[in-house]
Parts: C-alpha cells; sequence; structure tokens
C-alpha cells in the first residue's frame, strides 16, 4: 500500500470507475529540453520544455507489470505499457491494443482482434504473438506473478488465430476477466526485450504506452521520456499522436511534507500522496490544483493475523475492534479527513455494504465483556489468561507517517484498555518480507485498489496474495469462487454480501477509514486525467 502510500496491491479490479479531471493553470518558469537518458535528476519546468518533476512517495518494489503486487508500480507503469481493453468512466471495458472482443455461450472462450501498426517501444511489431508470449509469462511460475496471476482467473490457455487475433480459454467462467484485463498488471511487453533480458523489466520496461523509461536511478528516481511514435491512445480518451509532455521524473520522497515543499518550491510540478494535513491549505493556493481522486477497494484497514497468538481467537479480534475508536484515530493520524469506514469494501465500491455502519463501534465495556466470557481477567491492568498478558504487535512501515502513525494511534487505544500493544516500524522491504511471512506481527495498516468486490477473494482465500490475514474458511473460499463465475452481478453481490458479513462476524480486520488519493499540480499543468484505479495518466498532460 497507498495517505495513500500505495505500497500494497492492486488486486482484483473489475469494473472500474475512472475519474476524469483536470487542471488549469497559468505561466511557468524554464529550462531547455532533454530527453536523453541524461535527463538531469532535478528538472526545472517550462512550457517550452515540457518536462515535469513528480514528487513520489518511495520507490516501487518493481516495474514489471506482470510482477508487481504493488499500486505504486501500477502508477507509473500505467504510463508505460498499453493495455488489451481500457476500462471508461462508466466502468465498461472499451478499446485498446484489442479493438473487439467477443466471448462464447460458455463463457469460458475470449477471442480479441488486436490493433495493427503498433510497435513496442523497442522497435517490435505488436500482434497476437505478443499477447500470447505475455499471458504465458505471467502464468510461468519463474515469472512470481503477484497480482497478474490472479487476475487471468482461471488461466487455461492462449494462441494465436492469426496476425492479429488471440484467443484465451479459461477453464471455466470468471467474469472479472474483461476489467482485469484493463489494468497494467496485464499490460503487453515487448516480446524482444523480456526474451532479450527478463529481469531488466524491473526497472526498465518496454511496452507500447505514451513514454518509456529513460533511466532508473535507485533510491532516488525514475525518469521516463515521450514514446515519439505512440499514435494508438484508447478512444476513450480522446487524444492523438503523441504525448505533449516530453519527460516525467518521479523523484522518491518519503517525507511528506517535503513533497509540499517541492511543489511549493516549483521543484516538482506534482506531487502523490499529498498529507492530510497540507490538503485544505493546498486548496486554497491559487497555484495549486488538487484532486481528491476516490478509488475503489477495501478502505485503510488493520489486517489481523489469524495464525498467530492471540490474534488467532475471534473473540480476542472482537474486543480489539470494539476497544479501539475509528474516530479518533483518524484524528490523531489524518487530521479527521476521512470518514470512518466499517466493512471490508470501501464506499463507492461495487458491492459495498453500507448495513456494517456501527459494527464494532467504540465500546470499551463490551470489549471487556467479550474478554471475560474468553477466560481473559485484568491484573495489574492488563488483559490476562492462564499466566500470559494480552499483547499484540502492529507492524508499520517506518519514515512512512501516516502508516506509523494509524500504528500509534491504535496502539494508544488498546494500551489504554489494557492490552500490551507494541508498534514495530520497519523498513518497507523487511516489513513486507515480515507480513507475508505471518510469523511475527498481530496487526499491519493496509489497503488494497481494486474496483470489483471480487478482491475479497485476493484478501480472504489460502495462498492469495492479499491475504495477510493468513485466514482460512473454505466455506468463504467456496463462496468466493462461486462469485467469481457467476455471471450476472445482482447474483454476484448476493452472495458478497454473505461473504462480508462472515468476515467481519469473524473480525478478520479492522476497517479504519475511507479515502481517496490525494493530488495536487501546479495550475499550470493542465489534461491530467486518472484511470479506472485512480493512477495518474500523463498522456493529454501538458505545461501552459
Amino acid at each position: 500500500m497507498n495517505r495513500k502510500v500505495r505500497v500494497i496491491g492492486s488486486l482484483g479490479l473489475i469494473a472500474g470507475i475512472t475519474s476524469a479531471l483536470a487542471g488549469c493553470g497559468k505561466a511557468p518558469v524554464g529550462a531547455p529540453v532533454n530527453s536523453s537518458t541524461t535527463i538531469p535528476s532535478k528538472v526545472v519546468s517550462s512550457s517550452s520544455s515540457q518536462n515535469i518533476v513528480v514528487a513520489f512517495p518511495y520507490q516501487p518494489d518493481t516495474l514489471d507489470p506482470n510482477v508487481s503486487g504493488q499500486a505504486i508500480s501500477g502508477m507509473i507503469d500505467r504510463n508505460i505499457v498499453d493495455t488489451l481493453v481500457w476500462i471508461n468512466a462508466k466502468g465498461q471495458p472499451t478499446p485498446d491494443l484489442a479493438t473487439k472482443w467477443s466471448i462464447d455461450a460458455t463463457k469460458t472462450v475470449y477471442t480479441f482482434t488486436l490493433r495493427q501498426g503498433v510497435k513496442f517501444q523497442d522497435g517490435t511489431p505488436f500482434n497476437a504473438n505478443a499477447v500470447v508470449f505475455n499471458l504465458n509469462r505471467i502464468e510461468n511460475p519463474a515469472t512470481k506473478s503477484q497480482s497478474a496471476i490472479s487476475e487471468l482467473g482461471p488461466f487455461k490457455s492462449v494462441k494465436a488465430l492469426s496476425a492479429y487475433k488471440v484467443q484465451i480459454t479459461l477453464k471455466q467462467p470468471f467474469a472479472p476477466l474483461l476489467t482485469y484485463l484493463g489494468t497494467p498488471n496485464l499490460g503487453i511487453l515487448s516480446p524482444t526485450a523480456v526474451q532479450k533480458n527478463s529481469q531488466a523489466m524491473a526497472t526498465m520496461p518496454v511496452g507500447t504506452g505514451p513514454f518509456e523509461v529513460a533511466k532508473w536511478v535507485p533510491q532516488q528516481e525514475v525518469v521516463l521520456k515521450k514514446n515519439p511514435n505512440y499514435n494508438w491512445a484508447p478512444p476513450a480518451l480522446n487524444h492523438s499522436g503523441p504525448a505533449t509532455l516530453n519527460s516525467i521524473t518521479f523523484k522518491f520522497v518519503q517525507n511528506a511534507q517535503n513533497r509540499v515543499s517541492a511543489l511549493q518550491t516549483g521543484e516538482a510540478q506534482a506531487i502523490d500522496t499529498v498529507p492530510p494535513t497540507s490538503f485544505d491549505a493546498l486548496k486554497q493556493d491559487a497555484n495549486v490544483t488538487t484532486y481528491d481522486t476516490p478509488y475503489p477497494g477495501t478502505p485503510r484497514y488493520l489486517a489481523f493475523n489469524t495464525s498467530k497468538w492471540p490474534t488467532n481467537d475471534v473473540k480476542v479480534r472482537q474486543a480489539l475492534e470494539y476497544a479501539v475508536d475509528r474516530q479518533g484515530v483518524i484524528k490523531a493520524a489524518d487530521s479527521g479527513v476521512y470518514s470512518v469506514a466499517w466493512g471490508p469494501l470501501q464506499a463507492g465500491t461495487i458491492g459495498y455494504n453500507p448495513s456494517f455502519q456501527g459494527m464494532y463501534a467504540y465500546n470499551v465495556n463490551k470489549a471487556a465483556s467479550i474478554l471475560q466470557q474468553d477466560g481473559w481477567s485484568k491484573v495489574n491492568g492488563k488483559w490476562t489468561k492462564a499466566g500470559k498478558t494480552l499483547s499484540v504487535s502492529i507492524y508499520a512501515i517506518s519514515g512512512v507517517e501516516d502508516w506509523t502513525d494509524i500504528a500509534t494511534a491504535v496502539q494508544a487505544y488498546l494500551q489504554q484498555f489494557g492490552v500490551d500493544a507494541k508498534v514495530v516500524a520497519l523498513a518497507e522491504p523487511a516489513w513486507y518480507a515480515a507480513i507475508m511471512k505471518g510469523s511475527s506481527d498481530n496487526m499491519t495498516a493496509t489497503y488494497f485498489m481494486g474496483t470489483d468486490p471480487d478482491i475479497l477473494r485476493s484478501l480472504f482465500t489460502p495462498g492469495a496474495f492479499g491475504n495477510w490475514s493468513l485466514y482460512s474458511n473454505p466455506t468463504v473460499t467456496q463462496e468466493l469462487n462461486q462469485a467469481s463465475q457467476t455471471p450476472v452481478m445482482a447474483d454476484r453481490l448476493k452472495i458478497y454480501n454473505k461473504v462480508q458479513q462472515t468476515i467481519m462476524n469473524e473480525a478478520v480486520m479492522m476497517p479504519i477509514y475511507n479515502e481517496g488519493d490525494l493530488y495536487a499540480t501546479t495550475k499550470n499543468l493542465t489534461g491530467l486525467t486518472f484511470d479506472m484505479s485512480g493512477y495518474p495518466v500523463y498522456l493529454s498532460a501538458k505545461l501552459k
């Protein structure tokens, strides 16, 4: 996760929501164009240079879209790779690299007609063989795909029917497939580049998008330069020809206030993940355009580790839910700008169920009653059972303020209630490794993007990438798989409602707040849009 420290994955995307927003502005200050791979690390923008700097929360794990599980990677990849379909503002699949498609009566065979005249950034022609190569690569365990493989669902095979016609066959119906094919995770890479050096895709992916990677400087920046040959934008974007911007420098600035300062001093023309404490002030700044871009998926929440004592006890989890005042956490961690979340899906996401509102509302008496019924008693102010003090570890990424602030606020409520709660702040790689292993943490803050309730399958089924709760409930697994194979959304929603109720009854997660992506640019950067996942699209952006 991804405010939105978009560390965490964009799993399970379907039927999306696109926000199309544009800024307006005035004149800039200039510097000469430098579109080569030697673009300086500090780029000063001008209407003539069309070079911008984006202050970015931090470095992604990889830019290989087929491998990464991080939404933050998708924010850059969206501008490098194209996808077979584009999800429009109504959440409908529309043409992109595929001009049309059909689905057979069994709902398991998809036939795509591909756009002709498209080339990858290394000059390799895009065709059916490229699609076959990419999907087979994702399926190959050696690729170690984290999100893309889940988004392919019950994939069986892919074959080229002709140079520009490709057929995907599934083992069983999979309702979210078309929308997943519109996510950057399933972006199409150059087979030539991958075969030449697959590992290089981590830092220099080669797609067909409007920008290509000029350089990656570890821990500092990723620089994209314009693809001058690009002329195949999805019709839904209403853009022809190459991008206007010559370069985009994603400069890694982990400190949130430093990102704000970079925008205010002109060192950056855009900042991602604006700290809520600064957002209102930036809205009042006549030189700044702000965006509060809603994104679908889960709310920000704390995942309980259901495999480790004491959070392997559902009664303990339920008590902890009641022991934390969400509104107080929001006020302490994010200046109270977000609304309280109560269920597994964020408000605005398909399948969102408002009936959970108020469930586990702050009530320490009820929390105490649950623990007492479970055999716990207070000794010297601490809840104790069988000689063991109730203690939990709350993991967070060090240096990322909102994550550590949430953990610290929750810790305070739990300590006040009599729980020996500690915050463990780790550097992102160590944090990630720890929660994936699941042997040491009891709780960790996270969120996942996804415009379809199918995201629940990626979070609450055994072996799924996002199942950081290590939750296993055969009934829930069966229901989520059934829902993914059900073609009618209304029927699917009945199943998802049942699953969400089970998740909340068993207190697998502690929802904290609904959030959006807070983004800000200088007024003179216009034409910025956002895709269905809330990823910025710079294709039509320009400096005035």
